[in-house]
């Protein structure tokens, strides 16, 4: 994925690896970051995180992925896959607000 994208855009493979290594170190530097603010900022994150991945794929991912050519049956299975990732995570929403509170509807031995 995003490596292939770094090659492609002028990249040498060696640059590509320490851009990959620098994301990585900033991803793991952000969930620190996220943890700690957790308390202060609360789901205030969730939204912020989610406009950013927004904004990422609306001006920058889309705008690319329209410019080439494809044929209708590949749009549509875009759409289609699209529609799949939304419905999934729909779903594990749904788990996870019929998990709240902790019960998971079977005892483990704990209270």
């Amino acid at each position: 994925g995003d490596f292939a994208v770094l090659v492609k855009n002028g990249f040498s493979k060696q640059q590509a690896i320490l851009a990959q290594f620098g994301t990585a170190l900033a991803a793991m530097a952000g969930t620190v970051a996220g943890i700690y603010l957790e308390g202060f900022a609360g789901e205030s994150l969730i939204f912020i995180t989610a406009g950013g991945f927004i904004y990422l794929a609306a001006c920058t991912i889309i705008p690319e992925l329209l410019e080439e050519k494809a044929t209708l049956k590949f749009r549509l299975m875009q759409l289609i896959c699209f529609g799949a990732g939304i419905a999934f995570l729909y779903a594990v929403s749904m788990l996870e607000a019929m998990d709240e509170g902790g019960h998971h509807g079977h005892s483990h031995g704990h209270s």
